[in-house]
C-alpha cells in the first residue's frame, strides 16, 4: 500500500515514475520533503522511508537512500530540512 502510495504521490510531485524500479535519488528527496511539507511525524517519516528502503534492498538498490546521520545529511545538502528524529 505504502508503495503504490509513492507512486501516486510522485505523480502529485510531477516526478511521474511508471514503476518502482525507475526511483531515483531524486525522487525519494521529492517524496520526503513532501511529507515534511503536509506535517507528517517523524515517525511516519521513518516508517515510509523504512518501507521504501526494504523495498529498493530487493531490487538492488540497496545503498539509493542512506541511513541514520548520513539520511539527514544527504537531505541537508539537497537543501531539505530533515524530520526530528525519533
Amino acid at each position: 500500500e505504502t508503495l503504490m502510495m509513492v507512486i501516486d504521490e510522485l505523480r502529485q510531485e510531477r516526478a511521474a515514475i511508471r514503476n518502482l524500479s525507475e526511483l531515483r535519488k531524486v525522487h525519494v528527496q521529492k517524496l520526503i520533503a513532501r511529507w515534511i511539507r503536509k506535517g507528517q511525524s517523524s515517525g511516519t517519516i521513518q516508517n515510509k522511508t523504512s518501507i521504501l528502503r526494504r523495498f529498493l534492498v530487493f531490487i538492488g538498490k540497496d545503498n539509493l537512500v542512506p541511513r541514520g546521520a548520513r539520511l539527514s545529511e544527504w537531505l541537508t545538502a539537497a537543501g531539505i530540512q530533515p524530520p526530528e528524529s525519533r
